[in-house]
């Protein structure tokens, strides 16, 4: 019963963590820059990442999808492919970033901290 209450409990923290954390992204995008930042299927999308992986999970998440799309975006504009001011969709890369964490990211992500503390 402990375990039970622990892992929904964990799922809660997951959850507010991923659709907060972008829904608050989305906000202060859309009070600087006037119109809309970001969609909110991006916070759900990030939302039941996060219920199913963790706020760990959320983080690494947030971060690989970040620099996934930040390499693709630039790429594309360097191809041509894209002008500046283009939109470019954010969920794929929080889906990638995710089935990345599934598949090993949590053992890069501890040797990563590990390292940013001094360990390796």
């Amino acid at each position: 019963r402990d375990a039970a209450a622990a892992s929904v409990l964990a799922s809660l923290v997951g959850l507010a963590a991923g659709a907060g954390s972008l829904w608050l992204v989305g906000w202060i995008g859309r009070l600087v820059l006037k119109k809309d930042a970001m969609g909110l299927g991006d916070v759900k999308l990030l939302g039941a990442i996060g219920a199913f992986l963790g706020w760990p999970g959320v983080v690494f998440t947030v971060l690989v999808s970040s620099l996934l799309g930040s390499v693709a975006g630039v790429s594309m504009i360097a191809l041509r492919h894209r002008e500046w001011q283009s939109r470019i969709p954010y969920g794929p890369y929080l889906a990638l970033a995710a089935v990345i964490w599934i598949l090993g990211g949590r053992h890069a992500w501890d040797a990563y901290v590990a390292w940013m503390l001094g360990g390796y």
